[in-house]
């Protein structure tokens, strides 16, 4: 091969090197292009009422006749089972509780418990309802089981949303906009366009009360349902 061959050879190798190097990086930037992407977080809240209550009324008596106590006891049973069926709760919703006997003599040291009365007997009446309403209203007058002679030594009411599932679509609908919006406002600043969802992946739902504080609330009737979804959209 004479000496133009070999200076004509090494500029073709050279236009082809310089080629494939800028083909190359062309597709690099291609790919990091069409690879640029952005995180955010979206957030759904949503208020809700309270669809299930439990409401627990437990009540005692306290002497040194047995016999007699049981009698008592079981009168301030049917004392409030009437007392919430007279209020408008059905017969289905209510449910009797067992009878506890705490003999305060039994693991008495010296003459410590001298002056307890020998026994104390325990019983409660609960109601299990949809109608919250009702629970909130009718537990405002709950005293007056006290003016009948029942001694109300814990009344607690739980209430409870368990139809989340209906709501559910919805939030995470919410929450997937809210979380485009954010993206949006990202990709204004940096000149680009938002486009489709890479990855996403669904946060925990959680009932609280109605400011959020206190998630797994039972004391309120009206909660406050809260999803947050983390998702990934391409950038264009």
């Amino acid at each position: 091969m004479n000496s133009g061959s070999r200076v004509i050879g090494a500029i073709i190798l050279a236009v082809g090197i310089a080629a494939s190097g800028h083909y190359i990086g062309e597709g690099i930037k291609f790919f990091r292009n069409f690879d640029r992407s952005v995180e955010v977080k979206g957030l759904a809240e949503q208020n809700v009422k309270s669809d299930l209550a439990t409401w627990s009324i437990n009540f005692s008596v306290s002497g040194d006749d047995l016999k007699a106590l049981y009698q008592q006891v079981n009168l301030n049973q049917k004392t409030v089972s009437q007392f919430l069926a007279t209020n408008g709760f059905a017969a289905k919703d209510i449910q009797l509780g067992t009878i506890s006997v705490n003999d305060n003599w039994a693991n008495q040291y010296g003459n410590s418990n001298a002056k307890l009365p020998h026994y104390q007997i325990s019983n409660s009446v609960s109601v299990t309802t949809s109608n919250v309403d009702l629970v909130a209203k009718v537990s405002q007058n709950a005293g007056e089981l006290v003016n009948q002679g029942v001694i109300v030594t814990n009344n607690s009411i739980s209430y409870f949303y368990n139809n989340l599932n209906s709501i559910k679509a919805g939030m995470l609908d919410s929450a997937t906009q809210n979380a485009k919006s954010a993206a949006e406002t990202f990709a204004k600043n940096t000149q680009s366009q938002v486009g489709k969802i890479k990855s996403a992946s669904q946060g925990v739902f959680t009932i609280s009360s109605p400011d959020g504080s206190n998630v797994g609330d039972t004391s309120n009737i009206n909660k406050k349902v809260r999803v947050v979804t983390s998702i990934q959209f391409f950038l264009n």
